[in-house]
């Protein structure tokens, strides 16, 4: 017999079986010492045999190492345990998957929970789980299930809930394309033959397999000239799950009601076909004149516009009149930076100026209305969930000595540097791929978490020390095949007694009052002007994208994860906020009724 089933009882030739406590099944699962075994054998056996209505005088157990199964001989019957198939599932998700210890599994088995459950738990569930008294310990179940149900969970195919958005698998099944077998694909190559052998030795992929294994999908429609379409996306994705059923749909390709679909092999295919389309653009503008360029590029013929562009150039005061005109010329501005064809700070010389950081945040207003503000107005709920959350992820000891920095003496804005720098200790750099070398290859490397730090934030003792060390930061950039980005400049001897912050753009230096001002005018500067964040430091960028301004992105699972413990986080912090208020309130009816 299996060591996986239930306890199971032979007599006479006859079977019945019994469930026994799921404590004392995990201990004879564990223990393997004669010694132990007679410890609890009383307990357990005795156990059975009163489920039985009958006393059984139980001869010593032993273990049969091959079989891995404890048989318990009596005088009558012989008894043979192996653990129940539910348990082990449950017990592979939470020990295994989630790393808890065997009270967590315990407790979850006591509330009656199995495999299934685990997919539909909520805050109110988790609530009943874990008492206030271990609030801790909520969340951090609460962080590892979204992260299971993000990345392990068992999902219902996207075709099955989503066909009122996209044809499912049965409808297009007759085509051409559906034909394709995977399996048959995957046995052409040598590398698709490695993968299928590796599952069947190990039952499970690694991430290089995956990543072989999108790329051999992608190139088969590649060498046949052809783009990927959303079916045979999810056509693929129904077969790998198919073909090896360790891996997760959700992976590969994830449809999300009103948003775009995420997925390795999603991206890929959507990378792939973009490329396509753009060598596509790229033939048929050469055979067309350059003014059909133009006509994509927002236009205005507004006289009263250029009249103002013109006020605009000549002039830096009256400050209300400047703010009136500089909104009435966004449309001109938005096509100069469309077009790239002058300098913009020759065009709208306004920007040099002390205050152009508030022209800035004007244009982007104009194109992100609803989400100008959201930053500065969250950030202080954010500075009070991040810090114990980098307490406990940062391991670096770097890291570490500048998590110490922070204090009660510590004011807000060096506080809120710290934490900007410290983002890059979480959501660490990827290798990065640039630039042509003098020998026609691409430049591979991999910035450090100082890299990253050094092209958002470049910290000085003295403003006089700044020339020196931007020169310095951009010579490295043009040795790496990269191009220096705006950033913050912070001024002050130490990160925990900052005096003045500066944005840092094309040799125009703005002062503004707080750091957090200065990192919210720097995010809308790069959407402003079109440009492109620094790659050593896009995994921030894309987490404010995300997080702060609510723009619909693709994200990394380490973002996805991280994002999704604040979100929570914040949920149980303005329950907590309408608790404590409400009590408030009672107190002060009864100290007036007093």
């Amino acid at each position: 017999m299996s060591s996986r089933g239930h306890l199971v009882l032979f007599r006479h030739g006859c079977a019945a079986s019994y469930i026994i406590p799921i404590l004392m099944y995990k201990r004879i699962c564990t223990w393997r010492k004669l010694c132990e075994f007679l410890i609890i054998q009383n307990f357990i056996f005795r156990n059975c045999a009163n489920q039985m209505g009958e006393q059984i005088d139980f001869l010593m157990p032993h273990f049969d190492q091959e079989s891995d199964v404890l048989f318990v001989e009596t005088p009558e019957e012989i008894l043979v345990y192996s653990p129940n198939k539910e348990v082990e599932a449950l017990r592979e998700i939470i020990c295994g998957r989630m790393q808890f210890d065997e009270r967590v599994l315990q407790r979850v088995l006591d509330c009656g929970l199995d495999a299934e459950s685990m997919c539909l738990l909520n805050d109110a569930d988790l609530a009943d789980i874990f008492p206030k008294t271990e609030i801790g310990l909520r969340i951090k179940f609460r962080e590892r299930l979204s992260h299971w149900r993000q990345n392990e969970a068992p999902t219902l195919s996207p075709l099955s809930s989503n066909r009122s958005e996209m044809t499912s698998f049965e409808d297009f099944k007759n085509s051409e394309i559906a034909q394709n077998n995977l399996e048959e694909i995957l046995n052409a190559s040598p590398k698709g033959k490695n993968i299928i052998n590796y599952h069947k030795e190990n039952f499970f992929l690694l991430d290089s397999h995956r990543e072989a294994l999108i790329g051999i999908i992608v190139n088969y429609f590649t060498e046949k000239n052809e783009c990927m379409a959303m079916k045979d996306i999810a056509n693929f994705s129904e077969q790998i799950i198919t073909l090896f059923p360790s891996e997760n749909m959700r992976y590969y390709c994830n449809r999300r009601e009103g948003k775009n679909p995420t997925g390795k092999l999603y991206d890929k295919a959507t990378n792939v076909r973009r490329k396509h389309n753009k060598k596509r653009e790229h033939i048929l503008l050469d055979d067309t004149d350059l003014s059909s360029r133009k006509d994509s590029a927002p236009c205005t013929s507004d006289q009263n516009a250029v009249a103002d562009k013109l006020w605009l150039a000549h002039n830096m005061e009256p400050w209300s009149e400047v703010v009136k005109k500089w909104n009435a010329t966004i449309e001109i501005r938005q096509q100069d930076i469309f077009n790239r064809k002058v300098n913009i700070f020759t065009d709208w010389p306004l920007l040099k100026n002390s205050l152009g950081y508030t022209l800035i945040a004007i244009d982007f207003i104009a194109k992100y209305k609803d989400s100008a503000n959201n930053l500065i107005n969250e950030w202080p709920d954010f500075r009070r969930l991040i810090i114990p959350y980098m307490r406990d992820k940062i391991k670096d000891n770097a890291s570490n000595n500048m998590l110490l920095m922070i204090d009660e003496n510590v004011d807000s804005d060096s506080t809120d540097c710290i934490i900007t720098l410290l983002m890059h200790s979480i959501l660490k750099p990827p290798l990065i791929s640039t630039g042509n070398t003098p020998n026609s290859k691409r430049f591979k490397w991999k910035p450090s978490i100082c890299d990253a730090q050094n092209v958002t934030v470049l910290h000085c003792e003295y403003i006089n020390d700044y020339q020196r060390r931007y020169d310095e930061l951009k010579s490295k950039a043009m040795e790496k095949c990269t191009t220096l980005q705006p950033l913050i400049l912070v001024i002050g001897e130490e990160l925990k007694s900052l005096e003045s912050y500066y944005i840092v753009f094309d040799g125009v230096l703005y002062k503004v009052p707080t750091f957090v001002r200065a990192l919210a005018i720097l995010f809308k500067l790069f959407h402003v002007f079109n440009l492109k964040y620094p790659i050593e430091a896009k995994f921030l960028y894309d987490f404010m994208e995300k997080y702060f301004f609510k723009f619909d992105c693709s994200v990394n699972s380490n973002l996805l994860l991280l994002i999704n413990y604040l979100e929570n986080a914040k949920k149980c912090l303005t329950k907590s906020a309408k608790c404590l208020s409400a009590l408030l309130v009672i107190l002060v009816d009864i100290i007036q009724n007093y």
